[in-house]
């Protein structure tokens, strides 16, 4: 095999850490077939570590820039006056707007990507020896202002949903982030729409790189048919409307066993399991939360259960890789069309398509039509889902990337 003779720097929120950011666990791997060297750069740094290919090094930040002496920094006139310059140079860009949303939020990240450049200038001081570099942030997000100083480096990012929409978060720092950048990667035709509309980037700064899942290899086994099994796996934030799908779920008109399981945990939780425990004595209805689990264990469910749809409901979306890999499994999905949504679920071909303001009843009508669709009609539903995997979002989209980046000048 040959390498590519650049090095890539990644940098992830939590990945390899903890459960986040589970997508780069494949994305990484191919990552790695182009790139000889690969560095790791978490902003924290909890939780187990999860495996990763022998070409990547984990780089962890300090204590002192992560911990409680951030705090002392706010009252420093140094880096007062480089925020300052940070918060300037945003405004000059036309971030004015998003600035006076957010301007304490602006104010300490600006204060952290000053630190954190410091780091960088520390840390990777003479370290690349003059090779060519490519900063890659998994995140449309501000933290890559601190390797613009970083030696014959290209910087760019990726561009999903939450780390995108204006008015889910203060979005600050965006206008900095795109003139800094030489390419923002859409995971959606939509994102890359919403991208260039509503922060003004310029055509030739965004490109199109769709995530993607493995296709499992499948062994035909036997799976009860006696239920009808609903999964959904999200946080349980209220942008989600986890307890919402249990309400639909519950208002199933049921003359078969109901089971529900929700992958994910978050502060919705305690509502969702009051609404369950009303309905305990219902045989008719079996439904649990199953908590954070690694995305593997998910798919291990997927691998071992008979499921017979997937439901998001969330309010706004990226596009749900979380679909993607019900698909991978035969498993049809049942979403809103809010984002990128209708760009991989087709109405009445590989699952359906709600209203972007769907009622829980709406939702309680889908899930009851497809309980009632014959076994002809299921199985081709099903392998809809698959061959739209198959097409369009398997683990090539990664290695297509890789390639990208390695074309980079």
């Amino acid at each position: 095999m040959s390498y590519s003779q650049k090095e890539l720097i990644v940098l992830t929120t939590q990945f390899p850490y903890g459960n986040q950011e589970a997508f780069l666990e494949l994305e990484i791997v191919e990552l790695a077939q182009i790139f000889n060297k690969i560095r790791i750069v978490p902003t924290t740094s909890t939780g187990a570590p999860r495996n990763i290919p022998l070409n990547c090094e984990v780089v962890k930040l300090p204590n002192n820039l992560t911990g409680t002496q951030k705090y002392l920094e706010l009252f420093n006139p140094i880096s007062i006056y480089k925020a300052g310059q940070v918060i300037f140079k945003e405004r000059l860009a036309g971030g004015g707007k998003e600035f006076f949303q957010a301007p304490i939020k602006s104010f300490k990240k600006s204060i952290f990507i000053h630190r954190y450049s410091k780091w960088v200038d520390n840390r990777f001081k003479d370290k690349n020896q003059g090779i060519e570099t490519i900063i890659y942030s998994y995140w449309f997000d501000p933290i890559i202002l601190a390797w613009k100083n970083y030696s014959n480096s290209i910087l760019v990012c990726r561009s999903h949903s939450s780390d995108t929409y204006k008015g889910i978060t203060n979005q600050i720092l965006k206008h900095g982030l795109l003139a800094n950048v030489s390419k923002v990667f859409c995971i959606s035709d939509y994102v890359q729409e919403y991208v260039r509309v509503f922060w003004k980037a310029p055509y030739e700064k965004i490109a199109l790189s769709r995530l993607g899942v493995r296709i499992p290899i499948k062994e035909e086994s036997f799976k009860d048919n006696s239920s009808f099994t609903i999964v959904s796996c999200s946080n349980m934030i209220p942008l989600k409307r986890t307890a919402q799908i249990a309400q639909a779920i519950l208002d199933i008109k049921a003359e078969r066993k109901i089971k529900w399981y929700h992958f994910g945990d978050g502060e919705c939780r305690q509502e969702v399991e009051e609404l369950i425990q009303n309905y305990q004595k219902n045989e008719l209805f079996e439904l649990q939360l199953m908590g954070s689990l690694p995305n593997q264990e998910i798919l291990s469910f997927y691998e071992k259960n008979k499921v017979d749809v997937f439901v998001n409901f969330s309010e706004s979306e990226g596009i749900p890789v979380s679909i993607m890999e019900a698909f991978s499994y035969e498993i049809p999905a049942i979403c809103a069309d809010v984002g990128a949504c209708s760009e991989i679920v087709k109405n009445g071909h590989n699952g359906v398509l709600l209203p972007s303001d769907a009622s829980v009843f709406d939702l309680t009508k889908a899930l009851q039509d497809l309980l009632k669709l014959d076994h002809i009609d299921k199985t081709q539903m099903n392998k809809n889902a698959l061959n739209t995997v198959k097409q369009d979002y398997s683990v090539n989209n990664y290695s297509k990337f890789a390639q990208s980046l390695n074309s980079l000048k």
